[in-house]
């Protein structure tokens, strides 16, 4: 029994050690999350703003085979909405 009892004292011991070795990688994935959703969210509120009056303005002109085309702002900003809630479900901390 005195066996079975320090084996299970290591491993919770073990268990602990791993959780304090694991905590600042899980606090960097949240800081990683909380900067792409700070991205995103300038991305929305001013990018595509400046994009769509860009191509509003210049619509129709082309550089060699380059064009500049209308660009759908609800479009872009479902888009980014879904990326951001893509990486919150897959958010890799377990």
């Amino acid at each position: 029994m005195k066996i079975v009892a320090e084996d299970m004292n290591e491993l919770r011991s073990l268990e602990r050690k791993r959780a304090s070795d694991m905590s600042p990688y899980v606090a960097i994935c949240y800081i990683t999350f909380g900067v792409f959703l700070l991205i995103l969210r300038v991305l929305y509120k001013m990018l595509i703003p400046m994009m769509t009056e860009a191509a509003k303005q210049i619509a129709g002109a082309g550089m060699g085979r380059a064009t500049i085309v209308n660009i759908d702002a609800e479009r872009m900003k479902m888009i980014l909405s879904h990326c951001g809630i893509i990486q919150g479900i897959c958010f890799p901390v377990w």
